[in-house]
């Protein structure tokens, strides 16, 4: 069939809502910048502080911190603002942090700002931050200024006091070089010095340093000019603010006549000892001793090298050489090397510094000897990137073999072929393990792909047009073909792909991506045994967030994965899964480049599932237990290089499920099942018990077409308390003529939250009990009522079926009416020839938003009534036109083959 779909808007006018955003500032809180900006709007609008802090914004290199209404008046309970405060904490604080408030959207959507009367916001505003930003008040803050010196030709340096005016608990940074103007000639006398002096927080005194070069020449008395200037305040991140005030900007440096001679004090050493530090601590602190105390200044040289496996303006600041120096009877202190956060586990890196030149500041003639004169500083942390990512990955990935190999224990015992394609299943429903599938399945479910490809399965919750991307398409699709009988057994081939979303938090550490999975396997099935091989291709890709920094993931993985399966007695099934897998992780920090390194997967999972107390023949209780196990270890190998590091990460996941599911058989066709599971979920990832628990209620009278049906499920309990989902349904169904498409049909269907059916397997499996870290609620909030109603009669002599049908579908947002018309040929066999009609009209409930209409068109021939060996081939397309936008064109194919 051929689909046309158009949308068609009222004219109703009106007013967009106006935004600009302005007088944006920067400010510290506890030692950390922010900016802050005013967004003010034409008109007031209602929205919880949290959902415009959270959703109405999209922020690059930063992330909403907070949001506060200036103005505000409460009409009719609801409470309006015209005038809101937003606070932005940037991720790297040396680069701008780009705001956009995102307009245009419909106002249902999470996030969208609407006027009262249903008015969307017009265009996407947008605003700049960075450091040029109006800067906080410096007033507060200390001046500078620098003293003349003094020293011998032969001293090492020449070494200024740069003093601040008072000690603050801020970095403060300021330039220091020499200038022209003095009679000493650079590079023949000293060397010109350029670099910037450092001032941790309390420290008022820092020396900056001119290093000497002694020659022949009777030159005593010269003198070298320098000067500070641009001092600045520097972030915990590295973002600067400033000028600060210079009261004392240049100064004088005096050479005088070298020492006689350079003699080591007796009895007296320095040494510099190695340090640790944490990445959350901020600084590696290195000790120095003196072996006794003195009664002068002492002064030395401090650097950090360039050896260690740190890197530079990464991992940490980088310390310029220069002259420090101790008062009298000190014989302890430390130097320190500031530590760059982030939130990747690089392994323990290395930092190399040095100490030299150590001497008496007074006379540099009396020199002290270095015992030990370079240190490492070994940077540790726990930060949770890649092992994060690694075990979450993992276990999905082991998640989707289990179920690809579940749905193969699940397979019927027949030969032929079974193609899915874009999520629609051709033929029809599985037989259960051992059954064989009956010829009927080949025609089941005609018109599934059209009514796809026309949106009719689109998201019931918001009425969305389905837009299935070309992933989506690939990894809703799969593939079966299979041959062989029940003497010799059966053997098949088959394929399929499976795309998860994961989510996870881990204290300020949140994460997101999907994982995509094509999957090739093969499986004999003799007697009691099955025996198959997976082979799967995995991809991840990811993001991570955190106020450390942020960045990509991305890991493929290629892994063999056997599997088998025993019926031990005709009550008991033993199962197990294994497998290795090997490939990349790829990780990417925000303004870095890519850091790449080799990765492993080992996977074993055991389950069974055995029928406790079977029901007597004339009915009863029948119980079932189902159980399994999960081990998952995921690791990346260390790798070191100029562009970055990781260390070796190890990530484990465990997982054990029992489950209880009862069944009562013989009230007629009433079958009531209840089910009941306990989990545990362990390693790396979300842990801790749980309780699953889960009810269906099945009802029906083939004598008078009604079949009813009421299930639901949902998370009793769980220790990580953001694991929580609720689901209910209930559905009607009324078709006294279940062969034929003539006479009356009625469908009802309603459900709240969560998908309800699916036994035990979607009981357990942990997307049926993903994290909700975003969301506040359990997914009651979901609710859809559907209902429809059809009538086939006989037209053109009994040679045609119409069939006219009304629907109806309702939830919390909107409203949808349905009207088609379908046209059958009434033949038994042969290619039977089919037309189908439908509009539709959908309402919002929430604003004034004006209502849309849809057509849709579609044909097409079936082959029915066909031997096994026959062919089922079916070319659907279909093209959507709405109003506002670009055409889209979409193409399906359904094929069935049976001998």
């Amino acid at each position: 069939p051929y689909a046309i779909m158009m949308n068609v808007k009222g004219s109703n006018r009106i007013l967009p809502l106006i935004a600009t955003l302005d007088s944006a500032e920067a400010l510290f809180v506890n030692g950390a910048l922010r900016y802050r900006f005013d967004l003010r709007l034409s008109e007031g609008v209602s929205i919880p502080y949290r959902e415009m802090r959270d959703h109405a914004f999209s922020v690059t290199n930063g992330r909403m911190d907070g949001a506060v209404r200036i103005h505000k008046e409460r009409t009719g309970g609801y409470l309006y603002s015209n005038h809101w405060r937003m606070t932005v904490a940037p991720v790297d604080e040396t680069r701008p942090v780009i705001v956009t408030l995102r307009g245009n959207r419909p106002c249902s959507e999470r996030g969208a700002l609407c006027t009262e009367g249903g008015g969307q916001l017009d265009g996407s505003p947008q605003l700049t931050l960075s450091t040029d930003t109006e800067p906080p008040d410096l007033g507060s803050l200390p001046s500078l200024s620098i003293a003349d010196t003094s020293g011998t030709e032969d001293s090492a340096n020449l070494a200024f006091d740069v003093s601040l005016s008072k000690a603050v608990s801020a970095t403060i940074a300021v330039d220091f070089r020499t200038v022209s103007g003095g009679t000493a000639t650079a590079n023949a006398d000293y060397r010109e010095a350029s670099y910037r002096i450092v001032f941790p927080a309390g420290e008022t005194v820092r020396p900056g340093s001119v290093a000497l070069m002694e020659d022949a020449d009777d030159d005593a008395g010269e003198t070298v000019n320098v000067e500070i200037a641009n001092a600045r305040v520097i972030t915990p991140r590295g973002a600067e603010f400033g000028p600060l005030s210079i009261t004392t900007g240049q100064a004088t440096g005096t050479i005088d006549a070298p020492a006689s001679s350079r003699t080591p004090l007796p009895d007296v050493n320095m040494r510099i000892e190695n340090a640790w530090g944490s990445e959350r601590g901020g600084w590696l602190h290195f000790t120095i001793e003196l072996s006794r105390s003195l009664d002068e200044h002492v002064c030395y040289d401090f650097e950090t090298l360039d050896t260690g496996t740190a890197i530079e303006g990464v991992d940490y600041l980088q310390r310029p050489k220069s002259t420090l120096w101790q008062p009298p009877g000190v014989t302890e202190w430390t130097e320190f090397v500031r530590i760059l956060d982030d939130s990747i586990d690089d392994g323990g890196e290395t930092v190399k510094v040095k100490i030299s030149d150590a001497e008496l500041c007074d006379d540099a003639s009396r020199t002290i000897t270095i015992n030990r004169g370079e240190a490492t500083g070994t940077i540790v942390n726990d930060d949770p990137i890649p092992a994060a990512w690694l075990a979450r990955f993992g276990r999905t990935v082991a998640d989707q073999v289990i179920d690809a190999v579940e749905g193969r224990m699940g397979a019927a015992l027949a030969p032929g072929m079974e193609l899915t394609l874009g999520g629609q299943r051709i033929g029809g429903e599985a037989a259960a393990w051992g059954e064989e599938s009956s010829p009927a399945d080949a025609d089941a479910g005609p018109g599934t792909l059209a009514a796809w490809l026309r949106g009719a399965q689109e998201d019931a919750l918001g009425f969305e047009t389905r837009a299935g991307t070309e992933r989506e398409l690939l990894t809703g699709s799969s593939f079966s073909l299979s041959d062989g009988g029940a003497a010799g057994g059966f053997g098949a081939l088959w394929g399929r792909g499976a795309l998860t979303r994961l989510d996870g938090r881990e204290e300020d550490l949140t994460l997101d991506g999907e994982v995509a999975s094509a999957m090739l396997g093969a499986d004999v099935t003799r007697g009691r045994g099955t025996a198959g091989l997976v082979v799967a291709h995995s991809l991840g890709e990811g993001d991570y967030r955190s106020p450390d920094g942020g960045g990509a993931v991305e890991t493929t993985l290629t892994g063999l994965y056997p599997w088998g399966r025993y019926a031990a007695s005709e009550r008991l099934s033993l199962w197990g899964v294994a497998g290795y897998g090997a490939g990349t992780l790829t990780l990417t920090p925000e303004g870095q480049a890519p850091i790449e390194t080799d990765m492993a997967l080992t996977m074993a999972a055991l389950g069974g599932r055995g029928v406790v107390a079977e029901a007597l023949a004339e009915g009863g209780l029948e119980l079932s237990v189902t159980s399994d196990a999960l081990v998952v270890r995921t690791t990346s190998e260390e790798v070191r290089g100029i562009g970055g590091s990781l260390g070796a990460s190890e990530a484990d996941v465990t997982r054990l499920r029992l489950g209880l599911e009862g069944t009562w058989r013989g009230l007629g066709t009433l079958v009531p099942t209840l089910e009941i599971g306990a989990r545990h979920d362990g390693g790396d990832a979300e842990t801790g018990f749980g309780t699953d628990i889960g009810a269906r209620l099945l009802w029906a009278d083939p004598s008078f077409g009604m079949r009813a049906e009421f299930a639901a499920r949902g998370l009793l309990t769980h220790e990580d308390r953001r694991l929580g989902e609720r689901g209910f349904a209930g559905s009607l169904a009324w078709d006294p003529s279940p062969d034929s498409d003539r006479g009356p049909k009625l469908t009802l269907r309603q459900a709240v939250g969560s998908e309800a059916t699916g036994g035990m397997d979607a009981l357990l499996r942990p997307g049926a009990a993903r994290a909700l870290a975003a969301a506040d609620d359990d997914g009651l909030g979901r609710r859809m009522l559907a209902a429809r109603l059809g009538y086939g009669i006989a037209l053109f002599g009994g040679s045609w079926t119409g069939v006219p049908e009304f629907g109806l579908a309702l939830t919390e947002t909107g409203r949808e009416y349905i009207h088609a018309w379908r046209l059958l040929e009434a033949r038994d066999a042969g290619l039977v020839f089919g037309l189908d009609v439908e509009g539709a009209r959908h309402e919002q409930l929430d604003g004034d938003a004006a209502p849309e209409h849809g057509v849709g068109l579609g044909l097409g021939w079936e082959l029915v009534g066909a031997r096994r060996g026959n062919l089922d081939l079916r070319f659907e397309a279909s093209r959507l036109l709405p109003a506002n936008d670009d055409p889209e064109n979409r193409i399906g194919v359904r094929l069935t083959a049976r001998r």
